[in-house]
């Protein structure tokens, strides 16, 4: 895996989307990704929390240049596909450096199982 750093080690400039970023441990990641420099694409569930999150950043790190996308929760490959290509879609960055999955965990029976088929495909 090719190291996301720049030559001096930092991760100014570089682009990292994260889910869950609004909250708890992705909340944490973005927040400390951005207090380095990077560019910022939080991942939410509603546009309240992803302007929420992107202020949150701001006023934490002086970091301005954090974004958020609002997606749905994934329930199979097909939708984190489908929020890599929206981020393609939505946002002008020639490139995406990493991508750290941070969301919420399951609230039902049926949720752990969908995640368990994304997670661990026959």
């Amino acid at each position: 895996m090719k190291n996301t750093t720049t030559i001096d080690g930092t991760l100014k400039d570089k682009v990292h989307l994260v889910t869950g970023g609004t909250s708890g441990v992705g909340q944490a990641i973005a927040t400390g990704l951005a207090a380095k420099g990077a560019k910022v694409v939080i991942v939410s569930r509603t546009a309240a929390s992803g302007q929420q999150g992107v202020r949150h950043i701001a006023r934490v790190t002086g970091n301005d240049q954090a974004e958020f996308l609002e997606r749905p929760v994934f329930a199979d490959l097909a939708d984190a596909q489908a929020s890599v290509a929206d981020y393609f879609d939505c946002y002008n960055h020639e490139r995406l450096h990493s991508s750290i999955d941070c969301q919420t965990p399951y609230h039902t029976h049926q949720q752990l199982l969908r995640i368990s088929a994304l997670n661990c495909p026959a």
